[in-house]
């Protein structure tokens, strides 16, 4: 059977901006980034100060950027706001991934991103296998993942054998952009909440 070499790949090129570039959070700035990068806004500042003032309850005030205040946020400029999870969104800790547990959400996402979307994600920052069910801590570090691409590549076992290998690009606000191959993204980071945005809705949204 004659396997194609082309890279099917789509891209949505939008970005957070640079921790870098301002500071607003003692405990990282990574989702005001990234409010920054997909509503079009100018700086950290004026990010914190858009997602401010559309939270409901004072006391909510110099958070980061967490799942709920992400639901508030969309929900407040009428965007969807439901959660993107994985399917099996856990592993158990220290046993090796296996990839048809979350395929499903490699498809999902292709088509996330081909239709012009991105997600804003949260993952572990730092590599580590799955932390157990009951434990706190699962994500600390905002992501927008705003490509995928599927591509053969040679095995490096069997001579003339190829591997199928299906990516996603991540854009972060500390690491820049970078492909990973989602298998390892869901299991070395998590990568859980998930919510999907249509960056031109969402930049339309705050102009009405």
């Amino acid at each position: 059977m004659k396997i194609r070499s082309k890279v099917e790949e789509f891209v949505v090129d939008v970005h957070p901006l640079s921790q870098s570039a301002g500071h607003v959070m003692d405990g990282g700035d990574c989702g005001y980034c990234c409010v920054a990068g997909i509503f079009n806004l100018p700086s950290i500042i004026n990010a914190y100060e858009f997602v401010e003032k559309r939270m409901k309850n004072g006391w909510e005030r110099r958070q980061n950027m967490h799942a709920w205040r992400w639901e508030q946020l969309l929900k407040s400029l009428n965007l969807p706001n439901k959660e993107f999870r994985v399917h099996f969104n856990r592993y158990k800790t220290g046993v090796i991934p296996v990839p048809w547990h979350n395929i499903n959400w490699s498809h999902k996402v292709r088509n996330i991103i081909k239709s012009g979307n991105v997600l804003i994600s949260s993952i572990r920052f730092n590599k580590s296998v799955p932390i157990a069910p009951e434990s706190c801590g699962e994500s600390d570090h905002n992501i927008i993942i705003n490509g995928w691409k599927f591509e053969w590549v040679d095995n490096p076992r069997f001579p003339g054998a190829k591997d199928g290998i299906s990516s996603v690009r991540i854009s972060c606000s500390v690491n820049g952009t970078y492909w990973i191959e989602w298998s390892n993204l869901l299991y070395w980071h998590g990568c859980y909440p998930s919510f999907v945005i249509n960056v031109d809705n969402a930049r339309k949204s705050i102009l009405v």
